[in-house]
């Protein structure tokens, strides 16, 4: 829960930072933001539902690893939402 929270932060707040960087703040498409926004929490919960299937298949596989394939997959949900959120707030910045 903590990382879907951390998530929504990120969702929220690098849009903000590139909002008060902005030299043109006037000129910015408020649709495409939302538009990028809309596809970042797309992304984020398809990733989520990734990752727990991909934890259930590897544990099956490897079941005395079980607890270090857990511990990657929370390193790789947040890698994954970092990216995520980076790619929308880039789109949203150039769009």
């Amino acid at each position: 829960m903590a990382s879907v929270l951390h998530g929504f932060f990120g969702l929220l707040a690098l849009p903000a930072i590139a909002f008060s960087l902005s030299e043109k703040r006037r000129d910015i498409s408020w649709r495409t933001v939302a538009s990028a926004l809309l596809l970042q929490l797309i992304l984020a919960l398809v990733l989520l539902k990734l990752l727990g299937i991909m934890i259930g298949g590897l544990g099956v596989m490897a079941p005395d690893r079980r607890g270090e394939i857990i511990r990657l997959e929370l390193k790789s949900i947040v890698a994954g939402t970092l990216a995520t959120l980076m790619t929308g707030t880039i789109a949203g910045i150039f769009c």
